[in-house]
């Protein structure tokens, strides 16, 4: 439980093919109820690679700041994200607050690009159709 720098919102794309961009948006309230602190978020995709540091804002008191930064999707069926909030005191020091996890799940559709050599088959197409898709099966159609 954050003491002064709660993280309330965790903007991502649930979805992404690998080697996308994706967008993380940190959104963090200030719990003070007069004047202004200074806060700062960090955070890891994939348990050990850093994203990069958004900048530090001072927010205003019972305000909530946003902290901007992204990654490139890696070929893995999810990418768990961790962001922590952190609070400056007087000395300058950086104190930690508040921790979330959030995941982003690999797409299972291919990104959008030219039509496959496979749909220019005399014989007929293969089609995933509702739940025979479900099982793994693969239906062919003549046309």
């Amino acid at each position: 439980m954050a003491n002064f720098a709660e993280i309330v919102a965790v903007e991502v794309t649930p979805q992404a093919n690998a080697g996308d961009r994706v967008d993380v948006i940190v959104k963090v309230k200030n719990l003070v109820s007069e004047g202004a602190i200074t806060i700062a978020v960090t955070g890891l995709y994939d348990y050990t690679n850093p994203l990069p540091q958004p900048p530090i804002l001072t927010v205003s008191a019972l305000q909530v700041g946003e902290f901007p930064t992204s990654f490139i999707m890696p070929n893995k069926s999810s990418v768990a994200i961790h962001v922590g909030s952190w609070y400056k005191i007087p000395d300058g020091t950086l104190v930690p607050d508040d921790l979330v996890e959030t995941s982003v799940l690999l797409s299972t559709e291919p990104p959008p690009g030219p039509p496959s050599p496979d749909d220019a088959l005399p014989w007929g197409k293969l089609a995933l159709i509702g739940g025979a898709a479900a099982l793994g099966l693969i239906l062919v159609s003549k046309k």
